[in-house]
């Protein structure tokens, strides 16, 4: 169990370490705005919080505008 934990802790330094160092070297300088996270897991939970608000239209409204195209 302990050894579980601390190579969990490890493994999670050595990401974080290594995403800090890519992010610093400006990899990801040409990439557009926005979120790096993953598309499904993370607006799927902004879907299911602005349900929990009482209010779901407001994600749909807000990803509409952000990606109108204006046709």
């Amino acid at each position: 169990m302990e050894f579980a934990l601390i190579a969990a802790v490890i493994l999670a330094l050595f990401s974080l370490h290594f995403i800090a160092k890519i992010l610093k070297a400006g990899k990801f300088s040409n990439l557009p705005p926005g979120s790096l996270g993953w598309p499904l897991i993370g607006e799927t939970l902004v879907f299911l919080h602005s349900g929990e608000d009482g209010e779901p239209q407001r994600f749909i409204r807000e990803r509409m505008d952000k990606h109108d195209s204006g046709l």
